[in-house]
């Protein structure tokens, strides 16, 4: 007779077993993903103005001023290559098309892979561009769906952790002001502000003037969900008069997401709360290198 103690350990170690011979020896993983995109507007003295159309796997590249699809996965591979089989894609909008400059997109998608460690876990995180030039057509069109394979890469080295070599924030990037938003909306800094808060207006340049901010509300509590190591820099709408400089009057407008977040999908709506801050934070930062 079995005891207990000693069948449960027996079915134990027969899982443990199982598990690991099953996915150790798993040599390749099927990537299948689909992606819609939410219009991101602003309402400007001519009226709701498009600054943005965001994955809902990624983000909105604003240096690039084009959208970037991200997808993470578990994996047992400590490096990996994405073999891409094909993809499907939707033309633009006209008010997409305005957003970019056509004549930068890759008619091409060209995925890149990095492979980090999390507690003893490894993900993959498959970063690509978005946009991409048919060839057919001659038109811009926005991937809805990529698939493809997994692979180990034994050629390339162990990637632990892969990580930007430089922050924004590094030393000798400028002054940094930290800003706070309840909620999400369209916010403005003007001179006054800057100069109520310290920030030395005396011949300031509006090129001078950054605001950085990633918009992601509450942090994922999964680990292998897709994040960004950096602050990116915002899309900003900028009133100088058109000389440059950053006088009485002038002003910058900026979009936020506030510690909230609502997504729709659909008809429907959904409302998720930030359970640990009633505040998104953002900055601002003063330099001569901002563009």
């Amino acid at each position: 007779m079995i005891h207990m103690d000693n069948f449960l350990k027996l079915m134990i170690t027969f899982c443990l077993v199982n598990f690991i011979t099953f996915n150790y020896g798993q040599k390749s993983y099927v990537i299948d993903e689909e992606f819609s995109y939410e219009n991101v507007y602003m309402e400007s003295g001519q009226g709701k103005k498009l600054v943005g159309f965001s994955p809902d796997k990624g983000y909105w590249n604003e240096s690039l001023n084009t959208p970037t699809i991200m997808v993470s996965v578990p994996t047992v591979f400590k490096s990996a290559i994405f073999l891409l089989s094909g993809f499907e894609s939707e033309e633009l909008s006209v008010e997409e098309l305005q957003l970019i400059d056509q004549s930068t997109i890759a008619v091409s998608l060209n995925p890149i892979t990095r492979v980090v460690s999390q507690r003893f876990s490894y993900f993959c995180n498959i970063e690509c561009n978005s946009l991409v030039l048919n060839a057919n057509t001659g038109k811009v069109e926005k991937v809805t769906r990529i698939f493809g394979t997994l692979k180990n890469d034994s050629k390339q080295p162990n990637r632990f952790k892969s990580f930007k070599t430089n922050s924004v924030l590094a030393s000798g990037s400028g002054s940094w002001y930290r800003i706070g938003v309840a909620k999400e909306g369209l916010f403005k800094i003007d001179y006054a502000f800057l100069a109520n808060n310290g920030v030395n207006v005396q011949g300031l340049q509006s090129s001078q003037i950054g605001i950085y901010g990633n918009d992601q509300s509450m942090l994922s509590h999964q680990n292998s969900a897709a994040k960004v190591d950096d602050l990116l820099q915002k899309a900003v709408y900028l009133s100088d008069g058109g000389d440059g400089a950053f006088n009485p009057g002038d002003y910058i407008v900026f979009y936020a997401n506030g510690p909230h977040e609502t997504s729709v999908n659909g008809s429907e709506w959904t409302h998720s709360k930030n359970n640990y801050s009633d505040t998104a934070y953002y900055f601002i930062n003063i330099s001569s290198s901002v563009t």
